[in-house]
């Protein structure tokens, strides 16, 4: 589109007409939106998204929504990396997503929580009452939970960071350490 610019001279009628040509920034951006989602029963709502190109001369970064829902318009055209980060989830980065000038593009990861948890259960051979059993939960030999169960015998314990090096040793009075 072109739009017609008169300049002329005041001490003159003679009226040039000048065209200079008409453009939009958006013709340069594309679009960047996506869904995230978690692998456990927390909420994706919250999680950073932050673009940057290759160069680093253009970095977007936005907040899911209650749905995790994100949109980032108006993404300058180029290569990029898509990092998405949450406290308490692993990252995600989408890297080599090359936004075209008009281009649309979906990014919809799953973070995976960095913890969980164990339900143990136990109890004694000879007795229907669980109670009084010691559970110790050692991570790569650190003492990182401990307690002692209920009549059921059943333990829960959260808040314990995905990965292995996990043991757990059960100590009752009379009985092997098992």
């Amino acid at each position: 589109v072109e739009k017609n610019v008169i300049l002329y001279n005041q001490n003159t009628a003679v009226k040039p007409v000048v065209r200079i040509p008409q453009f939009s920034l958006l013709n340069f951006c594309g679009s960047i939106s996506g869904q995230v989602t978690v692998n456990d029963s927390g909420n994706a709502s919250g999680v950073e998204v932050k673009a940057v190109n290759k160069d680093g001369e253009h970095t977007y970064t936005v907040l899911t929504d209650s749905d995790g829902r994100y949109s980032i318009d108006r993404a300058y055209y180029g290569e990029y990396s898509v990092i998405f980060s949450k406290n308490g989830y692993d990252t995600f980065a989408k890297n080599d997503l090359t936004v075209e000038k008009g281009g649309s593009y979906t990014v919809s990861p799953k973070l995976t929580s960095l913890y969980g948890g164990l339900k143990i259960t136990i109890g004694y051979s000879d007795k229907t009452d669980h109670s009084g059993i010691v559970l110790n939960v050692y991570k790569d030999g650190v003492l990182v939970y401990s307690t002692t169960t209920d009549s059921t015998g059943i333990v829960i314990v959260s808040d314990l960071k995905v990965g292995p090096g996990y043991s757990v040793i059960a100590i009752a009075d009379g009985y092997d350490t098992a």
